[in-house]
């Protein structure tokens, strides 16, 4: 930084240290009071006598700006640097640009601890993003670069994740993560968010790992078990791996996952971007029974992008009789698996979610399992010739409405979702179709789909001998599902209204003979069975129109059916908002 001084007959160049420090000071004080702005709550609680002064807060909250202030600043001068290290409020969150030598901001992480007059950003305040720009930009770090620098800023950050609110790594390679435990080394009571993630994948098999392993003693290693804040938790598949088993070298039965405290089980996991492998360390085997484990400590698991390294059959895995399957809870989301992942995954494990199931963009296997939580959330499932039957309906979705007997159905995007699919849920079957597990096959008892064995299923599902499809199911929410027709939509709800009062019927007429033995499962009488449809929701951009004659038979039934359905304009003339054409019946008036 220079400044040219014009004076009579000759001209001086100034630096920094012309000015004085004072000059320096309030330049950069008044720089942070112009990057910061008050921010008051929008509610305090009536018990509150006195609204507390606002809190100061950064106004620009995109972190991976180039201008981003202070850290643009850092880097003019080691005057400056050494000014801002003593304003305090400048290192509540820290920022390394991995194209930009981290070497100026290394002692970020003590600035924020050790202040002037003991000032300090207080524990639980301090955020940290270690990013790589996209590969499009120019300044884009190279591999080797890369880790180096995300090492020497892991090394800086360790003894401070404690104090830390979140942590975020977003870099190129895979190879230049750190190692997962060293988050977990030392009890974090303020630690909310923390997110490892990669663009490229530049493990190319299990060789590589574990050569890239060598070095790592996870026999060292102690991890601690309070982190009650803990939200949210994103990692690659290698990542959590890595963290089992720094887990199982101190404790090989694995008790860590049971005892550790992960947001008081509210802690949101997401493992993606990983093949495991079918022996070894990194053996699918292995993540079931660590997922499962740590499940219980969760309110949500969230897979994504996983795959096998091998191809799986049925007779994969030979387990001992009297296996019994690791439980999976929590809400679960599989999202973008391979077939082999998914069907082996249900093959060895007992997937057991507590509230929701969701499958985005996932061919569900044949031996998916029953479920009775009251929601199931599909998206993306595609219309493939490959995954539908001879009449048109995909076997995804059949394979998993056939076993499915929650009350909330939702569909996004889903082109899988047509009227062969609508025709298909009026019916009855007699039979449900249940594929073997890994247990079956281990039990000799593989082939037995009987009849006798499917009314076993039937009754620990408390599902009749006959009955439709998602014969619980009371609510229906479709997003840009337009691979349907109204009119047929409505031959579904009425004809699985008609199904369910003829089962009325025949369980009040049963009812009044005293021999009867009406349900099989409970002997109650006075509850069906199956349920009627009573909420249709549907909006959208591709969603079908509603005909006059399709409004008016949705008003016929509006004192047993309530029904949203929104349609948005995909064109609209220019200066004119988007619109949408909605109609409503049953609860609220039509406009």
């Amino acid at each position: 930084m220079t400044v040219e001084a014009f004076g009579t007959g000759n001209m001086k160049t100034l630096g920094p240290n012309d000015f004085p420090v004072e000059m320096h000071t309030h330049v950069l004080q008044t720089l942070v009071a112009a990057c910061r702005r008050p921010y008051c709550p929008a509610f305090w609680p009536p018990s509150r006598r006195h609204t507390p002064p606002p809190a100061w807060v950064w106004s620009e909250h995109d972190l991976r700006k180039e201008s981003l202030f202070p850290f643009n600043a850092v880097r003019v001068c080691t005057l400056w640097r050494d000014i801002l290290a003593q304003i305090m409020d400048c290192w509540d969150r820290v920022v390394f640009d991995l194209s930009k030598d981290p070497t100026p901001l290394l002692d970020a992480f003590e600035w924020s601890r050790k202040g002037p007059l003991g000032a300090k950003v207080e524990d639980g305040q301090l955020e940290v993003l270690i990013y790589s720009p996209s590969r499009e930009v120019e300044s884009a770090v190279e591999k080797e670069l890369e880790r180096k620098r995300v090492q020497v800023i892991s090394k800086a950050l360790q003894p401070h994740v404690h104090r830390c609110k979140s942590i975020t790594f977003d870099v190129t390679y895979a190879s230049s993560l750190p190692p997962t435990s060293m988050f977990f080394l030392r009890d974090a009571p303020h630690l909310g968010t923390l997110s490892l993630t990669f663009r490229i994948d530049d493990f190319v098999d299990a060789d590589i790992m574990e050569i890239h392993d060598e070095g790592r003693l996870y026999d060292d290693i102690q991890l601690a078990t309070s982190f009650p804040k803990l939200s949210e938790v994103t990692l690659t598949g290698r990542g959590f791996m890595d963290l089992a088993r720094a887990a199982r070298a101190h404790d090989p039965n694995s008790e860590w996952f049971r005892n550790a405290n992960f947001g008081n089980s509210h802690c949101h996991l997401f493992i993606s971007h990983f093949e495991f492998t079918r022996d070894g360390p990194y053996s699918f085997f292995n993540f079931v029974s660590y997922i499962s484990q740590l499940s219980r400590q969760l309110f949500s698991v969230h897979l994504r992008d996983l795959s096998l390294a091998y191809e799986y059959t049925a007779d994969t895995y030979i387990l001992p009789p009297h296996y019994v399957l690791p439980k999976v809870t929590g809400n679960i989301y599989f999202i973008s698996l391979s077939d082999g992942f998914l069907e082996n995954f249900y093959a060895i494990t007992d997937v057991s979610p507590t509230s929701w199931i969701t499958f985005d963009n996932c061919t569900i296997p044949e031996n998916v399992q029953p479920v009775s939580e009251s929601q199931l959330r599909l998206r993306n499932m595609v219309e493939k010739e490959t995954d539908a039957d001879e009449d048109g309906v995909s076997l995804s979705l059949r394979r998993i409405l056939s076993v499915w007997s929650g009350y909330e159905l939702s569909i996004e995007t889903s082109s899988a979702f047509n009227d062969a699919l609508l025709r298909w849920m009026t019916q009855e079957d007699s039979l449900l179709n249940h594929s073997p597990t890994a247990t079956d096959i281990a039990t000799g008892t593989a082939g037995a789909n009987t009849a006798e064995a499917v009314d076993d299923l039937n009754r620990m599902l408390g599902r009749p001998a006959r009955a439709m499809p998602a014969w619980h199911m009371t609510m229906v929410s479709l997003h840009d599902c337009g691979n349907f027709s109204p009119s047929v939509c409505r031959e579904m709800i009425q004809a699985r209204s008609e199904i369910v009062f003829r089962e009325e019927a025949r369980a009040g007429e049963a009812a009044n003979n005293a021999n009867a033995n009406v349900n099989p499962v409970n002997n109650n009488v006075d509850e069906p069975y199956q349920d009627v449809l009573s909420e249709l929701y549907v909006q959208g951009e591709a969603v079908p129109s509603l005909s006059e004659e399709d409004k008016e038979w949705f008003r016929a039934y509006e004192e047993d059916l309530w029904v949203h359905w929104m349609v948005r304009l995909k064109f609209v003339e220019p200066g004119m908002l988007p619109g949408v054409i909605q109609f409503e019946s049953g609860r609220r008036e039509d406009f």
